[in-house]
């Protein structure tokens, strides 16, 4: 695993292929003018975490069959707890790149992690 259980300020790129990863206290949108202006930076510095998955070849050139302009970058926010304090709310930002820099895809998702569990089935 990585360290994807602490939460800092986040200011770099780190990598979860080298077991690296956070949670950032710092939220995306307040960093960069739009979320879909990538890369991703604070001041001129890269941020997020990138994942190389096995077998993708990333060459950072335009073109070529089964290769991609750069790995895919994710960048975790959390937001803070939710109203009746039984959880936590992140925002995950990610984005991915096709043969070149202009084929991109970016989405954002709010995730709610509980405590609980409730049945809503009950009788």
């Amino acid at each position: 695993g990585n360290n994807a259980t602490r939460t800092e300020d986040c200011d770099s790129l780190l990598n979860a292929n080298l077991n690296q990863g956070a949670v950032c206290t710092n939220p995306l949108a307040q960093t960069t003018v739009q979320l879909t202006q990538v890369p991703w930076a604070i001041n001129g510095t890269p941020v997020g975490t990138i994942y190389t998955p096995p077998g993708f070849v990333v060459n950072g050139l335009s073109g070529g069959a089964n290769t991609y302009y750069a790995a895919p970058r994710f960048y975790i926010y959390l937001v803070g707890s939710v109203p009746n304090s039984q959880g936590l709310i992140y925002r995950i930002d990610a984005v991915g790149y096709g043969g070149t820099p202009d084929a991109v895809a970016v989405i954002e998702a709010n995730f709610e992690l509980g405590t609980g569990v409730n049945n809503l089935g009950a009788e």
